[in-house]
This record gives structure tokens, C-alpha cells and sequence, in this order.
């Protein structure tokens, strides 16, 4: 069995590095880029409308939570919904799609920044607020479409931003519960990122092969047009030459036609030719007044042959 399935695994190689090559050169593909400028620039939108509207709606957890510092972060929440503003005005300019590949970074991190000046604030280094920047990362892998370079650099801008606000707060408050929170909380937001970091490489994946798939189908259903055509084409040949066929035979049959009425009809026009000879013969034989009229006769029967017989000649 092991020496069947070798052959097998060889011949597979070979098939997946032509499959991997062909996703690469999908991926660099200007069509490609072109597809993912514009899914860029339409799900930038949306994610600006939606850190506008909930990143301010939020403010009833700050209420529930921290309700001393409700005024000072609805302040943050309202300057991190106004800093969407420019990026939503700029997604009208024409060169917004030069830097389509920006806002799948910038988007989430200013709601990321905000949760994460909040959580500094609070002096607590084991905020629940963690579970925002999770938010915020799990809400723009639904929105955007992440490349690897993306998501890596969003995960790492995040968690540095998490580190920077909650480890100031441990050296303030370095009790085992609240290192324990700290903990428990990186590991969530760590597994958060991982999760999402395999999960949009696979949609990646996905996304370059459906591509690719679509290429295919389009270029089958090109060449599939293109074979109609020409067989569109062959059949009005071939109808064009069925009809000369057909107006060939009609000429031929007429042409065997002609040529047995031309035979029916010489045959006694050589008959009639035989007898004015014979008879111009006999008229030397005869009176002069008779031979005469007897050859004028016969010559205008002859002359009458003659014409006959150039009309079915």
C-alpha cells in the first residue's frame, strides 16, 4: 500500500506547487488588487459609520462600570468618533485608493487607543475593558478583509497599546489578584489575535482561490463564446455551401435535361437534313421551271434547319 501511495504523493506535488504559483500570481495580479481597493474603500466606510455610532453608544458601560469617569471618557469617545470624520471625507478623494491598503489598520486602532487611554485611566491593570479591544479586533475582521501584514501589524499596534496602558497600573497596584486579571486578560486578547490571525490568513486563502476560480470560469466562458462563434460561423458555411449544392444539382439536372431535349431534337433535324440533300440531288433529274421552285424550296427548309439547329446547338 505504502509503495501505491507513493506515486501518488509524487504526482500531487507537483499539481499543489502549480496551484500555489498560480495563487501567487492571482494575488499580484492588478485585477486582484483592483477588486480589493474597491471592497477596501466600501467596507471603510462602513467601519467609520460604525466606530462613529457605537464607540459613543458604549458610553452606558463606562456609566456601569466606572460611572466617576463617565464625562472624561464620553469626551474620548466623542474625539475618537470626530477623528472618523477626516477619514470618511477622505474616502471621497481620488487618491483615497492609493492608501486603501491604511485604512484596515487605522479604523480599529482608534477605537483601540481610546479603550486603551480608558483603561490608564482607571489605574486598574486589570480592567474588564480588555473585552473592547477584542471588540474592536473581531469587528474589523468581519468588516475588512485582512492581508497578513495587516493583521500583524494591527495585533502587535494593539497589544503594544494594551501593555502601555495596563503596566503603569501594575507598578501602582502590584497585588497577586490584579497581576492574575493582567494575565488572564493578555492571554484572552493573545488567543483573540492568533485566532484572528490564522482565521483571515485562511480567508485570504479562500478569497484568492475563489478569484482564481472566477478567472477561470470567465475565460471557459470566453473561450466556450468564442467556440460558438465558429460554430455559428461553420454552420452558415456549411448551409451557404448545402445551398450551391443544392443549386448545382438544380443547374445539372437542368443542363441533362437540355442536352436529351437538344439529342431529341437533332435527331430529326438530321433526318430533315438527309432528305433536302437527297432531294436537291433529284432535282437535277427534273424539268428546269420544276428544279427551279423545288430548290428554292429546299434551300429555304434547309436554311430553316439551320437555324433550329444553332438554337439547340
Amino acid at each position: 500500500m505504502a509503495r501505491k501511495a507513493a506515486p501518488a504523493q509524487a504526482a500531487a506535488k507537483p499539481v499543489k506547487a502549480e496551484m500555489e504559483a498560480v495563487f501567487r500570481q492571482a494575488e499580484k495580479s492588478e485585477r486582484f488588487e483592483a477588486e480589493i481597493r474597491e471592497l477596501n474603500l466600501r467596507n471603510a466606510r462602513l467601519g467609520a459609520w460604525f466606530v462613529m455610532i457605537l464607540v459613543p453608544f458604549c458610553s452606558v458601560l463606562d456609566w456601569l462600570a466606572y460611572p466617576q469617569r463617565f464625562w472624561e471618557f464620553l469626551v474620548l469617545r466623542i474625539a475618537c468618533s470626530a477623528l472618523c470624520v477626516p477619514l470618511l471625507l477622505a474616502l471621497d478623494r481620488p487618491w483615497a485608493g492609493r492608501y486603501h491598503r491604511v485604512y484596515p489598520v487605522i479604523l480599529p486602532l482608534l477605537p483601540a487607543l481610546a479603550i486603551c487611554l480608558m483603561i490608564y485611566f482607571t489605574r486598574d491593570g486589570a480592567s474588564p475593558y480588555y473585552a473592547g479591544l477584542m471588540l474592536c479586533l473581531v469587528g474589523t475582521s468581519f468588516v475588512f478583509h485582512w492581508t497578513f501584514r495587516e493583521i500583524g501589524l494591527t495585533v502587535a499596534l494593539v497589544l503594544a497599546f494594551y501593555l502601555a496602558a495596563t503596566l503603569p497600573n501594575l507598578s501602582l497596584t502590584s497585588d497577586q489578584r490584579s497581576m492574575g486579571l493582567f494575565i488572564n486578560n493578555s492571554i484572552f486578547i493573545l488567543l483573540t489575535c492568533v485566532v484572528l490571525y490564522f482565521g483571515s490568513r485562511q480567508h485570504h486563502a479562500i478569497r484568492v482561490r475563489e478569484f482564481v476560480n472566477r478567472c477561470k470560469v470567465e475565460a471557459q466562458r470566453e473561450e466556450l463564446s468564442r467556440r460558438n462563434e465558429e460554430l455559428t460561423d461553420t454552420l452558415r458555411r456549411l448551409r451557404e455551401t448545402e445551398a450551391q449544392l443544392t443549386q448545382s444539382e438544380k443547374l445539372a439536372s437542368i443542363g441533362r435535361l437540355s442536352a436529351g431535349i437538344v439529342h431529341e431534337i437533332n435527331n430529326p433535324l438530321n433526318f430533315v437534313k438527309s432528305a433536302v440533300f437527297l432531294l436537291k440531288k433529284k432535282t437535277a433529274q427534273m424539268p428546269p421551271e420544276l428544279a427551279g421552285t423545288v430548290t428554292t424550296v429546299l434551300n429555304d427548309i434547309g436554311e430553316g434547319v439551320g437555324r433550329v439547329s444553332d438554337i439547340v446547338s
